[in-house]
């Protein structure tokens, strides 16, 4: 930290625009800035642009209409979205397997049913969107078991660092690790802070309801996946606007990454865990998002900020 800012606080400054807010504190505003993105990973460690599917950690969806789920948790007052389990088979479909009977494939018993097995969520028109709903790819007493051990992590995750870490994640893009590079990598556009909430007993499995619900704090875009792409692919992210619709979000993702190779946009849905807070610091730390005083920055013009860069 100590010699950017000494180099940047050190350089002549020009001429100020007697518009501009951070007049006066321009190598400040530079050094905060350097700064503040070296918060960043941009390597594959960091899940928000490397992130893995697994049964364990995570819980995806395989039927469901992802511009509507958005609207229901976010512009509505329940703000709450069931999570459907594929339903349990008659006795009577149940096959042999190592010498015992047991419930078919969930997959085979999904297909059977007239359940998708894909992730990939198609996109609909507005007069065929189907009713609202999260389809798991899970049997009543399994979605109910993934459902509780998520809800008990996040809880800890909580305890443990003060933040909530469960996600639903809307959408996905895939791209090169770096530019001519054949791994390729998989982040979330979308990220919807949540809660699982334990809902009633089902008599008929003897399995509870779980229900989704967004827990009312403020939405983040995926700060690394933006820089990422900035900084190894000279390509500028469209900015979601939460009062926006997620298909026209989508539609303008697709627009910026048409022709690229490797790019790909995926949308599907899923809860996992996540880390935010460095992201959550780095878009408090630009002096954008603080007010103005007069035609001044309250964050480089703070007698606090002031001292760190200039002494």
């Amino acid at each position: 930290m100590g010699d950017e800012a000494t180099t940047a606080v050190g350089q002549e400054e020009q001429s100020p625009n007697i518009d501009d807010p951070f007049r006066g504190g321009r190598p400040i505003a530079e050094a905060l800035e350097k700064l503040r993105l070296r918060l960043l990973d941009l390597t594959g460690r960091n899940r928000l642009l490397n992130f893995r599917h697994t049964a364990a950690k995570t819980l995806q969806f395989v039927e469901g209409d992802i511009g509507v789920i958005y609207d229901k948790l976010i512009e509505t007052q329940d703000r709450r979205i069931s999570l459907l389990p594929v339903p349990e088979p008659k006795r009577a479909d149940w096959v042999q397997r190592q010498g015992r009977l047991a419930r078919p494939d969930i997959r085979d018993h999904a297909k059977a049913l007239g359940i998708s097995t894909s992730y990939e969520l198609p996109c609909f028109e507005e007069n065929e969107r189907p009713k609202l709903n999260l389809q798991a790819l899970h049997y009543p007493d399994d979605l109910e078991r993934h459902c509780r051990k998520l809800a008990r992590d996040a809880k800890t995750a909580i305890e443990e660092t003060g933040a909530n870490m469960l996600f639903l994640l809307l959408g996905f893009l895939e791209f090169p690790e770096s530019p001519n590079a054949e791994k390729l990598m998989l982040a979330p556009l979308v990220p919807v802070p949540v809660k699982l909430e334990k809902g009633e007993l089902e008599r008929a499995t003897g399995a509870y309801r779980y229900h989704l619900m967004y827990t009312g704090e403020e939405l983040a875009e995926n700060l690394s996946l933006r820089e990422k792409l900035k900084t190894d692919f000279n390509l500028e992210l469209p900015v979601f606007v939460e009062e926006a619709s997620l298909d026209t979000y989508y539609r303008e993702v697709e627009r910026a990454i048409e022709g690229k190779p490797g790019f790909r946009l995926h949308r599907k849905a899923t809860v996992a865990l996540v880390s935010m807070t460095k992201m959550l610091l780095v878009r408090d730390l630009d002096p954008k998002n603080w007010p103005q005083i007069g035609n001044r920055s309250a964050l480089i013009d703070h007698e606090i900020v002031r001292m760190v860069f200039e002494c």
